[in-house]
């Protein structure tokens, strides 16, 4: 039973260290509103509680990606296609 706890609480670590690289890597991806660096570098608040939001939600870093494009277009993406 002791191990089964273990392997749940590692697990859980794992799952959520998954979701922060999520984060950043998608934090990386894309301009902040301002256009004047990336949201990782630049900072954005309502961006970065709004990435980890969709990301606790299980959105996908592509989902994110094609929100933030369909609403700011090409010029959100911090290496445009």
């Amino acid at each position: 039973m002791r191990i089964l706890t273990i392997l749940t609480s590692l697990s859980a670590l794992v799952f959520a260290t998954d979701k922060s690289e999520l984060i950043l890597d998608i934090e990386k991806s894309l301009m902040a509103s301002c256009f004047h660096g990336t949201v990782y570098e630049h900072g954005n608040k309502e961006m970065e509680e709004q990435i980890a939001s969709f990301v606790n939600a299980g959105r996908t870093k592509d989902y994110i990606i094609n929100f933030y494009t369909n609403k700011y277009g090409e010029r959100i993406l911090a290496m445009p296609e």
